[in-house]
């Protein structure tokens, strides 16, 4: 049999964890971009402090894109509540924002701490 030999379960184990290490850093160096989400939502939160609603609704659709561009690989890194909760907390900002709402604040400042955490490379719980 082949999995019998010893050498072979070394061989598998090892592949395994080669594996593991490379997803890691695929998610953590190549794919999520943090950064640009939580610059897009300080940009779109001080625009809303300063009540200038034309920058902010710009600055919504930047997010909005780049939400779009990286949701592919969020999805594949986190669990499906997560990616529903910013979907759904993305969508309540866009209707805050369009009817200038300063309770956007708020939901804004939800929405950063979800971003922070969906976009590590292996959130936690």
């Amino acid at each position: 049999m082949m999995f019998d030999r010893t050498y072979i379960r070394i061989w598998i184990a090892f592949i395994w964890v080669l594996a593991f290490i490379t997803m890691g850093l695929f998610f953590e160096y190549g794919v999520l971009n943090k950064d640009l989400l939580l610059f897009n939502l300080t940009n779109l939160e001080s625009n809303v402090v300063n009540k200038d609603w034309e920058n902010a609704a710009t600055e919504f659709v930047k997010l909005e894109n780049n939400w779009r561009q990286q949701r592919f690989f969020i999805q594949l890194n986190n669990g499906t509540s997560d990616v529903s909760s910013f979907s759904a907390k993305l969508a309540q900002i866009k209707t805050l924002v369009y009817n200038e709402k300063e309770e956007a604040l708020g939901a804004i400042g939800e929405l950063k701490s979800l971003a922070a955490s969906i976009t590590e490379a292996f959130p936690g719980p």
